[in-house]
């Protein structure tokens, strides 16, 4: 009976992976830019991951972030709500090392021509 039950959930145990991180974000959202930005850092959040208990960390994209923190002054135009998708990217996510790591794979070589949605759960079985 030991034996069945130890088959059974060591069979179940690669798809069961990215259903152990309740906390991590399942889906993600990215342009060309934010794309470039985790591929350049992938390591060294998988890095980050590795050294927490949980395997697990922010991917914060907001280090390749645009602009250097000066903006311009706000004109009258510009203090309207924007409806530009590029502001509406989230650029902070929380995963784990296996949601980095199919992500980075994901991501090596594919052109990504203004956004796109990655469904982690279903992309990374």
């Amino acid at each position: 009976m030991r034996l069945i039950t130890f088959l059974a959930l060591s069979l179940a145990a690669p798809g069961m992976a990215l259903a152990q991180c309740f906390i991590c974000d399942t889906v993600v959202e990215l342009n060309d830019a934010s794309a470039a930005c985790f591929l350049e850092n992938a390591d060294g959040f998988i890095a980050a991951a590795d050294k927490d208990p949980g395997r697990r960390t922010e991917v914060n994209l907001k280090i390749c972030g645009g602009g250097r923190g000066l903006e311009a002054f706000p004109s009258l135009n510009s203090l309207a709500p924007q409806a530009d998708a590029a502001d509406n990217d989230q650029l902070v996510y929380f995963l784990d090392v296996e949601r980095i790591e199919c992500l980075q794979r994901l991501l090596d070589g594919a052109e990504i021509k203004g956004s796109v949605r990655i469904d982690l759960e279903t992309e990374c079985r």
